[in-house]
């Protein structure tokens, strides 16, 4: 998700680099010619909550929140990725996701794997549970959930993620909470930070579990 209208925002050693229509296939191809360097990958996605008690095809108030986070709608109508078009085969090919070889990390990532599967297929999400982990299996192979991990070793935690970041006296950079590139470098401290704490206790179940889906 872009943060803002700048091109590039660098905070300390973070750089935030936002993607827009004309320079998605340049920035899908630095992230295809580094992704094998990295055994981890974060990744964020913003999107606005739908109210199903109304119908209403986005809740109002998700969009005031994502508005005060630096979306600029307008920007967006005229700069931003069609959802409809080639983004989603783009980001497969790109070696990031649909592998084994680096581990995909989120926190509470039910959501954002969802986002991504309906982009990646262009179709509605599956209706059962069973079909969902599925695709989740085939897009996700290897990952591993924050907010699952902040549960069971930090003493139940399943605040949000600046609560988990503030507990572990953590500091985002490169953004504001909900903005795609902040969300997604504070998932991966943290991450790293539970791994360095609990490095012996982390098992194989952890991993390829999702914070509200499957049983720890």
């Amino acid at each position: 998700m872009a943060s803002s209208s700048k091109e590039k925002e660098k905070e300390d050693d973070v750089m935030v680099i936002n993607v827009w229509k004309e320079n998605m296939d340049h920035e899908i191809e630095e992230i295809t010619q580094i992704v094998r360097e990295f055994n981890f990958v974060a990744f964020d996605t913003e999107f606005p909550d739908f109210d199903l008690t109304t119908d209403d095809e986005f809740d109002p108030d998700s969009i005031e929140l994502l508005i005060k986070s630096g979306l600029d709608l307008e920007l967006f109508k005229t700069r931003g990725i069609p959802l409809c078009g080639s983004i989603g085969e783009k980001l497969l090919a790109s070696g990031v996701f649909n592998n084994k070889r680096n581990c995909l990390v989120s926190f509470q990532g039910s959501s954002d794997m969802g986002y991504l599967i309906k982009l990646f297929t262009q179709q509605d999400l599956p209706q059962t549970y069973q079909e969902f982990m599925i695709l989740v299996a085939r897009y996700f192979p290897y990952s591993i959930d924050v907010k699952l991990l902040s549960n069971v070793f930090m003493q139940g935690n399943t605040k949000g993620l600046d609560i988990v970041s503030n507990s572990l006296r953590l500091k985002r950079k490169g953004g504001i909470s909900h903005q795609g590139g902040s969300d997604s470098y504070l998932t991966y401290i943290v991450f790293l930070k539970l791994l360095e704490e609990n490095r012996d206790e982390i098992k194989n179940s952890h991993y390829n579990t999702l914070y509200g889906l499957t049983d720890t």
